[in-house]
């Protein structure tokens, strides 16, 4: 543990490709998981609401289609019961 935190003591802020390789490494990530959160809340949040907004809207017009299939088909099953047979 101590070995671990000695790497970060006097690290110059001016020269960071001198800094050892924990530090490096720890700032990579730290600007890689920055970069991805800055991206969610800049232009990813709005996409994703867009999505949403969409499923909700197909989800809509597919209960309506299916309403109006059940109507076709009762109407059209109504048509054949009550229309008269010719027969010769």
């Amino acid at each position: 543990m101590r070995k671990f935190l000695e790497q970060f003591k006097n690290l110059n802020t001016r020269d960071p490709g001198a800094w050892p390789p924990l530090p490096k490494a720890m700032l990579l990530l730290g600007v890689l998981i920055g970069i991805v959160a800055l991206g969610y809340f800049l232009d990813w949040q709005e996409e994703m609401e867009s999505l949403e907004a969409g499923r909700v809207q197909e989800a809509k017009l597919k209960d309506e289609y299916v309403g109006q299939s059940i109507s076709i088909s009762t109407v059209s099953s109504c048509a054949k019961s009550t229309a008269p047979s010719a027969r010769f």
